[in-house]
């Protein structure tokens, strides 16, 4: 992530950084890390910019479910881990590293807003789905500024 925020600053609520803020970084972290060149070798440029797209929104999803999972330690994450390929495995291991800030971001954001959500008097359970809900709504929107 570009951001110079410290957890510290997260924890302690000194900043405003979002779960929209963080999945907009997170786009870019994939989008600066998937090169274009891959994808030369189709024949048509409408063919490369298309797959070239599909290929980014398949990246992006999936780097953010590996993120979310691990920020929200869901045991999904594990039983999903056991049973993928060896190629699946290697590509969750290098998200898992790759992305450690990423994963203590999203943890921080969802633990700030279960907190909110538990101070509104919402339940745990009610803070959790307004959470997941949340979460939904911002990769929903991604479509709309996924060119930034």
């Amino acid at each position: 992530m570009k951001k110079n925020i410290t957890s510290t600053q997260e924890k302690k609520d000194k900043t405003l950084y979002s779960l929209n803020d963080c999945v907009k970084d997170l786009w870019r972290d994939v989008k600066s890390n998937t090169l274009r060149k891959d994808f030369y070798h189709l024949p048509e440029e409408k063919k490369q910019k298309k797959a070239y797209d599909k290929a980014m929104r398949d990246i992006f999803y999936f780097t953010y479910e590996i993120c979310y999972l691990a920020a929200v330690n869901k045991p999904y994450l594990k039983t999903k881990y056991k049973i993928s390929s060896d190629t699946e495995k290697k590509a969750i291991r290098l998200v898992l590293r790759k992305h450690r800030i990423n994963i203590k971001r999203l943890r921080i954001i969802f633990l700030k807003e279960m907190k909110k959500g538990l101070e509104k008097g919402l339940t745990q359970k009610q803070a959790t789905k307004e959470i997941v809900e949340h979460s939904k709504i911002c990769i929903q929107n991604w479509e709309e500024w996924r060119n930034i």
